[in-house]
Order: C-alpha cells, then sequence, then structure tokens
C-alpha cells in the first residue's frame, strides 16, 4: 500500500506565490521579439498622443482600425499560406484585380456594394485557385509561378481600368 499526500495549498508569501515567477511564465510566453515589440507600440502611443491631443480619440482609432482591416486580412491568408509552406508574392496584385472587378461591377449595378463584394471575392477565389493549379498541376515553384503572377494580374487590373487608378 502507498501513501500519496495531497499537495499542501500555497501559503501566502511561498515562492510560488511570488510575481516574479508568474512575470517570467508571461515573458516566456510571449517570446523576447514580441515583449520589445510590444513596448515600441507604447512608446509610440505615448509619445503621438503627448504630440497630437486628437491621436488616441475614438474616432481616430477607427480610422486607423479601418485602414489596417485589409492589410490584416491579408497577412492572415499569407500566415496560412506561409504555414504550409508555401509563399505567394502575387497577393498585392489580386487585390489589386479584384478592387478593379469590384469598382466595375458596383457601378455597373446601380451602386448594389453587396454585388460588388461579391465580384471581389469571386475574382480572389479565382485568381487563388489558377495560381493553386498551377502550382500543384504545373509542378511549378510557387515563388516562381506567383512572381510571374504578380506581374500578369497588376497588367490585368492596369488593362481592365484602362489604366486609371
Amino acid at each position: 500500500m502507498t501513501l500519496t499526500s495531497s499537495p499542501s495549498p500555497s501559503v501566502k508569501g511561498s515562492p510560488d506565490d511570488s510575481p516574479a515567477p508568474r512575470r517570467s511564465k508571461l515573458l516566456s510566453g510571449l517570446g523576447g521579439q514580441n515583449v520589445s515589440l510590444i513596448g515600441a507600440l507604447a512608446v509610440v502611443l505615448v509619445l503621438f498622443g503627448v504630440l497630437n491631443d486628437n491621436y488616441l480619440s475614438l474616432s481616430n482609432m477607427q480610422v486607423i482600425a479601418e485602414a489596417a482591416t485589409i492589410t490584416g486580412l491579408l497577412a492572415i491568408v499569407q500566415t496560412v499560406v506561409i504555414i504550409c509552406g508555401g509563399l505567394d508574392i502575387s497577393v498585392g496584385s489580386q487585390v489589386g484585380v479584384a478592387s478593379v472587378v469590384s469598382a466595375m461591377v458596383f457601378t455597373s449595378a446601380g451602386s448594389n456594394a453587396f454585388l460588388g463584394m461579391a465580384a471581389a471575392v469571386g475574382v480572389g477565389v479565382l485568381i487563388g485557385a489558377l495560381n493553386g493549379l498551377v502550382i500543384v498541376y504545373g509542378r511549378v515553384n510557387p515563388t516562381i509561378a506567383t512572381l510571374a503572377g504578380l506581374a500578369a494580374y497588376k497588367g490585368l487590373a492596369q488593362l481592365l481600368s484602362d489604366g486609371r487608378a
């Protein structure tokens, strides 16, 4: 028969209850580079907040969040591609083609935003599938295929928009 003892409740002031181990656990979970980035972000926020009274206002934070949304969504998609071991250089040009097609559909469909967004998503899926087919069935290196796609999609966006912004 073996005797097992239940762990005793931690006594206030014991080494496990001190803030130092909790802090080091938190820092090790975040990683050294991330802590320095968070610190740099805090310094920038304080600096800009001191220099401009409107910087930390709710309306300005909303404008910043809206501007970062597209980049954030593209970063999420690119992260999935990189985790899978690939690399897609043509993302920016794909967005260009999708936005041109979206604008064309929006203006021709009587300012219907839903149709414009649906067209942009459809074009994005179509172009992504085309890249995937070239890479998988054409056995082309993803970097080379998407580099060629970057040039092709940029040219397609220019062609569709007649060179206009």
